[in-house]
Order: C-alpha cells, then sequence, then structure tokens
C-alpha cells in the first residue's frame, strides 16, 4: 500500500463516492467483518478524515454500503415494474404488464440480488440504524411503484392509499422469499411457485383491494 504522501489525493464528493463504492465491494468479496476504514481510505486516494466526514464511523460507513447493496439489488427491477406500469392504458394491460413484470423479478439470474437483500436484512434485524436505512429504501421504492399506478387509481382500476401500500410492500417480501426456494435443490415446485406468486400478485392488487 503506498503511504499517504505518495497516493493521489482525492476530496469532496468524488472521494465519497469511491469510498462509498470500494466499502460496497470489500462487504460483497469478505463480509462486513473485512471493513478497514483506513486502507479502503487510502485505496481510494484519500485519508481517512475524509471518511470519517463523510460518513461519521466504520459503522456509519458500513450502514451506507448495506442499504446501498440493499437499494440496488431490487432498484432495477422496481423501475423496469413502474416503467411498464406507467403506459398501461387498461386493467387488463396492467395484469399482463403485471405478470411479465414479476416473471422477469423470478428470474433465476436474479437469485444472487434475492441473497444480497436476504444478508442485509439479517444484518439489520440487531441494529437499529441499519433497519431505519433499509427502512427509507423501501418507502422509496414503494413511493415509485405507488406514483407508477397512480393512474390505474385514478381510473378506478384500483384502490390506493395504505391498502395498495401494504400489497406493494407485500409483493417485495414474497419476491424475497423466493430465495428459500432456490436454496433446495431437490425442489420440485419451483415452477409451481412462481406461478402462484405470480397470480397471488394479481389477485392482491385487483380482487383483494376490491373487498366485500
Amino acid at each position: 500500500m503506498k503511504a499517504v504522501s505518495e497516493v493521489e489525493r482525492t476530496t469532496g464528493a468524488e472521494a465519497v463516492v469511491k469510498i462509498l463504492e470500494r466499502a460496497i465491494e470489500v462487504i460483497a468479496e469478505g463480509g462486513e467483518t473485512a471493513i478497514r476504514t483506513n486502507p479502503i481510505a487510502y485505496e481510494c486516494g484519500t485519508t481517512p478524515p475524509v471518511l470519517y466526514r463523510a460518513f461519521g464511523s466504520r459503522e456509519g460507513l458500513v450502514i451506507a454500503a448495506q442499504s446501498e447493496r440493499y437499494r440496488r439489488s431490487i432498484a432495477d427491477i422496481i423501475e423496469f415494474l413502474a416503467a411498464r406500469f406507467e403506459v398501461t392504458t387498461s386493467s387488463e394491460d396492467l395484469k399482463r404488464s403485471l405478470r411479465l413484470a414479476v416473471n422477469a423479478a423470478f428470474d433465476p439470474a436474479r437469485s444472487n440480488a434475492r441473497q444480497v437483500r436476504a444478508e442485509v436484512l439479517g444484518a439489520a434485524v440487531s441494529r437499529p440504524e441499519l433497519r431505519a436505512a433499509v427502512v427509507a429504501v423501501d418507502r422509496t421504492l414503494i413511493s415509485r411503484l405507488e406514483a407508477s399506478l397512480a393512474h390505474g387509481v385514478a381510473a378506478g382500476w384500483l384502490v390506493g392509499g395504505p391498502r395498495l401500500r401494504a400489497v406493494l410492500m407485500w409483493s417485495m417480501g414474497a419476491t424475497n422469499g423466493r430465495l428459500n426456494v432456490e436454496f433446495d435443490p431437490e425442489a420440485d415446485y419451483s415452477r409451481e411457485w412462481n406461478d402462484v406468486a405470480r397470480e397471488g400478485f394479481v389477485h392482491a392488487l385487483f380482487d383483494a383491494l376490491f373487498p366485500d
């Protein structure tokens, strides 16, 4: 490792971005215990005081990195869903888009993303600050989906408000649960699980939002 005097100094927002990216890489490679603030600062071309000013502490850096890992693990599929929802022209069109988007969410290639979410959720159980960071991410993602469905609510296809937010949050949790199926190499119901979950989402958004 180069001495501080030998590194090309990086300051300001650029340094913060580099530190966060490096922390995310370190956690992905070796877990939270691999986080060492001084080496990360030097590797990013800056100094420890810059890191501490930005993140407050080692724990602050870990929380920022973990919450960003959590966000990235699902942000792309949320945007995919929202983009499709926004251009639907009828309730049937919305149902078709929902089924297509859910199929994409359950793609085996997304198994690693689901594992990242499970890791972060597990780490957050006994840490209030990380829990709060996860909640903030979830609220932002749910708000994005809710906004993309606003025209459906206005058209009377869906009921909005807390019930819609509850369904959207439930669907995120159920998607995380796909990992349980993927953990079992002998599971002979993987396709059926996808079918049940997909139709459950459709039912929850449409039929269950209009209770008797």
